[in-house]
């Protein structure tokens, strides 16, 4: 397997994982996997968990426009899982000020 995206995961306690993501495209795969994978220890159904990695790509992807740093940075997600249900909180990391931001036509 070739070197790809460099991500760092850490555990905080059960349930309780930290990523710290670059910013390539390439890692929404990853993401949508993991997701799966987590999600195979609950309770959810086979819908929830297709929506759950659909939102996750999204707020990923979103961060990626967002921030609009060409690969450089990155994106931070906590993910908190028990057997009912799995929260993810995403954090952008150098994010750019307010004023760099273009709007969307």
């Amino acid at each position: 397997m070739g070197s790809g995206p460099s991500m760092t995961t850490s555990t905080i306690h059960p349930g309780v994982t930290r990523f710290s993501l670059p910013t390539e495209p390439c890692v929404s795969s990853v993401l949508r996997r993991f997701v799966r994978e987590l999600a195979r220890g609950t309770n959810l159904s086979a819908d929830e968990i297709a929506s759950l990695q659909v939102l996750v790509t999204d707020a990923f992807n979103n961060a990626l426009t967002q921030q609009n740093s060409n690969g450089q940075g990155c994106i931070a997600l906590q993910v908190v899982a028990d057997m009912d249900e799995i929260k993810v909180d995403v954090a952008y990391q150098e994010f750019p000020p307010s004023g760099e931001f273009v709007p969307r036509s």
